[in-house]
């Protein structure tokens, strides 16, 4: 198991609230991370730990969230979250 950061785990935790609003809102469209970010952050305006975060760094919060959905019984929704250029999750992402 990674051992995440409390930036990972404080980031993750608000992804995981965006990527389930994506999930049923747009009926599980992928999502680019820096739009993932800037929904985030719109759930979360006053977050500042939030406000900082960024795309190159958005890969451990994503293990995170699948870590989380994982141990909840939930559907991967990390898979959600696409790079801009390929339209695919970063090459490190190892589900489906």
């Amino acid at each position: 198991m990674i051992p995440f950061t409390f930036n990972d785990i404080d980031v993750g935790a608000r992804l995981v609230e965006a990527l389930a609003r994506q999930a049923t809102s747009l009926r599980g469209m992928p999502i680019t991370y820096g739009d993932l970010l800037t929904l985030a952050r719109s759930l979360h305006p006053k977050d500042e730990v939030l406000g900082r975060a960024v795309p190159v760094g958005i890969g451990p919060k994503l293990l995170f969230v699948q870590g989380f959905c994982a141990a909840s019984g939930f559907p991967n929704l990390a898979c959600l979250a696409v790079n801009r250029e390929t339209s695919r999750p970063a090459p490190g992402y190892q589900g489906d």
